[in-house]
């Protein structure tokens, strides 16, 4: 629902919510990413790792997602990304880069929505 870039999320197994809790992303275009949540502290942290992806993306990048409610009854979010680019030779720079800033475009889509809807159930 949060970002036009997944076509489709299914999780993957009973696991719902909390460390450990899987799902499968269909993207636009065709590409998916398998995502593991590797750290969670409601209203506070999340951390996904990427567990295997058609992205340009390694296994085990980390998306870190922090959140600081501020004066005024607002809430900061600081994002954060440790990754490395698959090798695909020796031009996998260059091949990559068009792919990964999509898909920085897209955790930066998914960050800003997240905020919006946490934010929001903290003020509840």
């Amino acid at each position: 629902r949060y970002t036009p870039n997944v076509e489709r999320s299914d999780y993957i197994g009973d696991q719902r919510k909390d460390v450990g809790t899987q799902r499968y992303c269909q993207l636009q275009g065709g590409g998916f990413m398998q995502e593991e949540i590797t750290a969670w502290n409601l209203r506070r942290t999340l951390e996904i790792s990427i567990k295997d992806s058609s992205m340009p993306v390694a296994k085990g990048t980390k998306l870190q997602f922090h959140l600081e409610e501020t004066s005024g009854g607002n809430t900061r979010l600081q994002a954060k990304g440790y990754y490395r680019l698959k090798y695909i030779g020796v031009l996998s720079p260059l091949l990559g880069k068009p792919k990964f800033l999509g898909l920085t475009k897209h955790l930066l889509e998914i960050a800003k929505v997240e905020a919006e809807t946490i934010a929001a159930s903290i003020q509840q």
